[in-house]
């Protein structure tokens, strides 16, 4: 009798199993916030890129409020301030140059991929980024075909991160998508950094500057980002950060010995109309947990979005802003001990709360 039991127990827990399974096909792509596709590859979802062989993929994965970053500038690699970033943006009718941020980048350019080749169009859009025979100069051009196919691969500059990609024309796979002179070209490789540099990229989800009738635009960009009070008390010296034992808090900047301020990137959502907070050295983001704990996560989650809005400290301009929990309402990012939390009003006294969770971006030091 239990011999049967036991039996149909391990039916239908194969079962389960199965029913589970269906839908997961070695190949199949998903499509995440994060501005990364994932695949299937058989026993787990992983990013495309890192994942080994996911197979034939027939799938198509699209997204769309993508921004495309250069590593490299003139030789320079990676700048320090902020506002030296440039992204893969579109001029005139046709010409495809890099540009420092505007309040268009990120919304106008979508992602089509099949498996690890990618299509890179301007949305809403039958213009993509084209290979010429114009001395091999990329531009947007009408309609799809082999010269609109790009393939990638590992970056080409060896100090890149893991979320940087190099790109090869699909039909000749010497030939690298790069700018030259801020326009952008398809070139046989060259062996120094400068090439490397503006021949590897980086593709993320959402916006780096916001449409002008967002909340707060000032609220966006890649620069450090300042606590308006510590103690009561306003204060220029302290930024959000990571401290020694790893715990995020508020860092003193005229105390290196305090921790490391972290350089984020805050995108913009669209479809969330809520931000992300990115540390640009690891690529994680600022989470919270359904408790108010605050760390960095490499997943994007529903605790990783903020809602921006006005600074809770009345009477700053408009540089100053809080930031709500979309996944925790009415909790707001501040610190207290110099440990940051997700936390409602009321915890402690207004005039100490609001303070500590207001905000703002200032280029970095």
């Amino acid at each position: 009798m239990k011999q049967r039991i036991l039996t149909r127990l391990l039916t239908l827990g194969f079962l389960v199993i199965a029913i589970l399974a269906i839908g997961q096909n070695k190949g199949d792509i998903e499509v995440r916030e994060d501005g990364n596709f994932y695949g299937w590859n058989g026993k787990q979802w992983c990013q495309l890129s890192n994942c080994g062989s996911v197979g034939q993929v027939g799938q198509v994965g699209q997204i769309s409020d993508v921004i495309i970053e250069t590593y490299g500038i003139g030789g320079r690699g990676r700048p320090k301030n902020a506002s030296d970033y440039y992204f893969l943006q579109s001029e005139g009718a046709d010409l495809a140059k890099i540009k420092v941020a505007t309040k268009n980048t990120g919304g106008s350019i979508s992602i089509e991929r099949h498996g690890n080749y990618v299509y890179f169009f301007l949305t809403g859009t039958n213009r993509y980024l084209k290979f010429t025979n114009n001395n091999n100069q990329v531009k947007w051009i009408e309609g799809k075909d082999s010269n609109a196919k790009w393939k990638e691969i590992p970056p080409i500059q060896p100090k890149a991160g893991n979320n940087w990609r190099s790109y090869v024309l699909s039909t000749d796979e010497s030939l690298y998508l790069r700018h030259l002179y801020y326009v952008m070209y398809a070139n046989p490789i060259q062996e120094n950094m400068t090439f490397y540099g503006d021949a590897t990229w980086r593709v993320s989800g959402g916006m780096l500057v916001p449409p002008s009738d967002t909340k707060n635009s000032k609220a966006y960009g890649k620069k450090e980002m300042q606590t308006y009070a510590r103690i009561n008390q306003p204060t220029n010296d302290f930024f959000c950060g990571h401290h020694p034992d790893g715990k995020l808090g508020i860092i003193d900047k005229s105390n290196p010995s305090s921790g490391k301020i972290l350089k984020l990137e805050i995108r913009y959502k669209k479809s969330l109309n809520a931000a992300v907070l990115i540390d640009e050295e690891t690529g994680n983001y600022i989470t919270t947990d359904s408790n108010g704990n605050i760390s960095l996560s490499a997943n994007e989650t529903n605790g990783a979005y903020w809602i921006v809005r006005s600074a809770r400290q009345r009477g700053l301009d408009n540089k100053w802003f809080s930031l709500e929990s979309k996944m925790k309402p009415g909790h707001f990012l501040r610190h207290t001990g110099h440990i940051l939390y997700a936390h409602m009003p009321g915890t402690v006294m207004a005039e100490y709360f609001d303070g500590d969770a207001s905000w703002k971006l200032i280029d970095r030091l």
